[in-house]
């Protein structure tokens, strides 16, 4: 009956979610069991499953600038920065996202101006993470940067 009422893939994302949750709770402070990179992989996994079907429009020509985006409200434990990851590397954007403090997510990002604001609009978007602000300012180029990663503080 759920399958009638979701469909096939809602109803499999969340049974991977409560999944997640179950060992999540039942491992909480099992460090040295290696449960935990198991479980942090497998989120990202599924993260890079759900990211991989986003349909990003034909970009006219733009300048090519960095800019530094600072997302505030529930955006960290949802996989926001793994969200931009994969989109930021499916558009060739270069920089890197880190979690900033309580509730913020920084980013820094370089590339052509009509995709890093497509990058914008798209985490704004996201249903699973509520955006309250989001504070974008253009720093300078970094030349020679090729790749765009997670940081960890």
């Amino acid at each position: 009956m759920l399958v009638q009422i979701w469909g096939t893939d809602k109803l499999r994302d969340l049974i991977i979610c409560i999944v997640i949750f179950a060992i999540q709770i039942r491992v909480r402070g099992c460090l040295n069991l290696g449960l935990n990179k198991f479980i942090e992989k497998l989120k990202n996994s599924y993260m890079d499953n759900k990211t991989g079907h986003t349909k990003a429009p034909d970009f006219k020509s733009s300048s090519f600038v960095r800019k530094r985006v600072v997302f505030s409200g529930k955006v960290q434990g949802v996989g926001f920065r793994y969200e931009i990851r994969i989109l930021a590397e499916q558009l060739d954007l270069t920089g890197w996202v880190r979690n900033k403090n309580r509730n913020k997510v920084e980013l820094e990002v370089q590339g052509k101006k009509d995709k890093i604001l497509f990058l914008v609009s798209h985490m704004k978007s996201l249903k699973r993470a509520v955006v309250t602000h989001v504070e974008i300012n253009e720093i300078p180029i970094i030349n020679g940067e090729i790749d765009f990663i997670v940081k960890y503080s």
